[in-house]
C-alpha cells in the first residue's frame, strides 16, 4: 500500500458511529448524524482511512437495542481500514490519559487511536472532547466532534 498524505486516517467511537441511528428531531443531532454520514462516504470515497479497535467492537458489544447494535456492527463491519488490538501497552497508555483527566473507555479509544496512527477522533460526548482538551499536551490525536471533522476535511480538500 503507497501512503497518501492526503488521506487522513480517522478513529470513529462509538458515540459517533451511533449518531446516525439517533431521534434525529434535535437539529444539532440531525446535524451531526449527516456529518457521519458525510465522514463514512468519505471512508468509501477512500479520502478517509477508518482506524477500528477491539475497543470499539467490545463497546458496541455492549449496547442493550439489539437492532441498534446490529446496524452500528454494520457499519463497523464495512471499514476496510486497519484495527488495533488489545495490547498491555494500550492499556498502560490508557491510565496515562486517565491520569491526564479521560476517563474509562474514552482513554482507551484514545489510546487506540494513538496506537493506529489516526490523527483525529470522531466523538459526539462533549465530555470527551473537553477532557481531551484540558489533555491534548498527553496525546497526539486530536478528539473532535463529527461537523468540525467534516469542515477539517473538507477544508484539507481545498488545499
Amino acid at each position: 500500500m503507497v501512503y497518501d498524505p492526503r488521506v487522513v486516517r480517522v478513529y470513529f467511537n462509538t458515540s459517533a458511529l451511533n449518531r446516525p441511528f439517533d431521534d434525529l428531531s434535535s437539529a444539532r443531532v440531525r446535524r451531526e448524524a449527516e456529518a457521519v454520514a458525510s465522514l463514512i462516504a468519505a471512508v468509501e470515497s477512500g479520502r478517509i482511512e477508518w482506524l477500528a479497535s477491539d475497543y470499539l467492537e467490545y463497546e458496541i458489544a455492549q449496547t442493550p437495542d439489539l437492532d441498534r447494535r446490529g446496524r452500528v456492527q454494520a457499519l463497523v463491519a464495512g471499514s476496510t481500514g486497519p484495527r488495533v488490538t488489545l495490547s498491555p501497552r494500550i492499556a498502560v497508555r490508557a491510565r496515562e490519559l486517565e491520569r491526564a483527566g479521560l476517563r474509562g473507555l474514552d482513554a482507551l479509544h484514545v489510546a487506540a487511536a494513538e496506537a493506529g496512527g489516526a490523527a483525529l477522533l470522531v466523538t459526539t460526548d462533549d465530555r470527551m472532547i473537553q477532557r481531551a482538551r484540558r489533555a491534548a499536551n498527553s496525546s497526539s490525536v486530536r478528539v473532535i466532534g463529527p461537523i468540525d471533522a467534516l469542515a477539517e476535511l473538507m477544508k484539507g480538500d481545498e488545499r
